[in-house]
């Protein structure tokens, strides 16, 4: 154990490692300063903090971008962003903590070699960034630059007595949901993808 006890999160990158300290600080060590949010400046040697913020809650880190969460439930990024995976719109490079949107509502966000996902306080989940091989899981292949939910929530609302069998065709079309009612509730729910 360190003395005091001071650090609480270690997230190791490619080539740059990040720490969370006790006291809300981050602090980087490494190559890629962008990546680490401390500017363009290559090979940091020694721990380093990490601007002056001290109310960071998670830090997650891959080897091109860093995303953070602060205590308010914001969701900061820097580094790499070549395909927005940092999720500000852009593709251009950010060599220090910008927010991601307005939202203050984020609960969990994962660091992917060019993507990231991430659950708001609700349980949704999100994704952006590069999505070459549909990483993201948005049914597509194309790449995101800001967060995008994956799947959809959906609220029925049938009178019992209207029907017993309802079908449902999710987006995108090729996937069907046949839901069987019963006077008392859902007696049954079969989803079908294109493959049966």
């Amino acid at each position: 154990m360190l003395p005091n006890g001071e650090w609480l999160q270690a997230t190791p990158g490619n080539s740059q490692s990040i720490f969370k300290k006790n006291d809300g600080t981050i602090w980087g060590v490494g190559e890629q300063g962008s990546v680490l949010g401390l500017g363009n400046t290559a090979n940091i040697l020694t721990l380093t903090q990490i601007g002056t913020a001290n109310d960071w809650l998670s830090v997650e880190n891959s080897s091109l971008h860093t995303m953070a969460l602060k205590n308010d439930g914001s969701l900061w990024a820097t580094g790499r962003n070549q395909y927005g995976q940092i999720g500000i719109g852009t593709t251009t490079l950010v060599s220090f903590f910008t927010q991601v949107g307005t939202a203050t509502n984020w609960a969990k966000v994962n660091c992917g070699y060019q993507h990231t996902l991430a659950i708001d306080n609700q349980g949704t989940l999100w994704a952006w960034g590069r999505n070459n091989f549909g990483q993201l899981g948005d049914g597509t292949t194309t790449n995101r630059t800001t967060p995008i939910q994956i799947g959809q929530t959906c609220t029925l609302s049938v009178p019992s007595h209207d029907q017993k069998v309802m079908q449902l065709l999710l987006n995108p079309v090729g996937e069907l949901a046949q839901i069987s009612f019963v006077y008392d509730g859902v007696k049954k729910l079969t989803v079908y993808n294109t493959t049966g």
